[in-house]
């Protein structure tokens, strides 16, 4: 079970691979739709009031993308016999992770919370009325994402090191410079698109 969830690329065929995350990549884009959802950079979810049908498909296009060319560039620097393949796989199969995130939406839980959070006036903090129920939300939310968010580093780091064959600290730096340029090019381009 815990090779399944942290590391399946061990377990499974590159086709099964390849095969499931493309499937949910596209039904990841649906759920972003339907939920308001947009995946404006390689580890970014936020929920907005519209969302045109194609967003979450171009956002996702574009993560996936550019987070496979950059981990594949980092990989051949630790191993030139990595396959393109096995790293676009560790990504599809690690943003599966963002399906459910737009589900964990605070106003999910508590109608009306954004508004609150949005009506907040710098100057004086304390007009702020947050019920039991907006905090409960908002830790809820805190935890599943920050959960999330480590599952998701957790399988693309597992992923990266299967494929390249990573065994030292220099090649781990690698994968944490081609998460961070990912980061910002990713959110670069969306912005740019959109």
């Amino acid at each position: 079970m815990k090779k399944t969830l942290f590391n399946p690329f061990e377990k499974y065929s590159e086709k099964q691979l390849f095969v499931t995350g493309i499937t949910m990549a596209a039904v990841c884009s649906l759920v972003a739709y339907y939920l308001n959802a947009r995946f404006d950079g390689i580890l970014d979810m936020h929920i907005v009031k519209n969302v045109r049908f194609d967003a979450p498909f171009i956002d996702n296009l574009i993560n996936i993308v550019t987070l496979t060319l950059l981990l594949f560039a980092a990989a051949l620097i630790v191993n030139k016999k990595t396959r393109i393949i096995d790293i676009l796989n560790t990504v599809l199969i690690a943003r599966i992770i963002y399906c459910f995130l737009p589900i964990f939406n605070p106003e999910f839980i508590s109608p009306g919370i954004d508004e609150k959070l949005l009506s907040i006036d710098p100057k004086d903090p304390q007009s702020l009325n947050l019920t039991a129920l907006d905090y409960t939300a908002i830790g809820i939310t805190a935890i599943v994402m920050i959960g999330a968010l480590v599952w998701y580093i957790a399988l693309l780091y597992n992923g990266f090191k299967t494929a390249s064959n990573s065994k030292k600290i220099t090649h781990t730096i690698a994968f944490i410079l081609a998460i961070i340029i990912a980061e910002i090019v990713s959110s670069l381009l969306i912005s740019t698109i959109n």
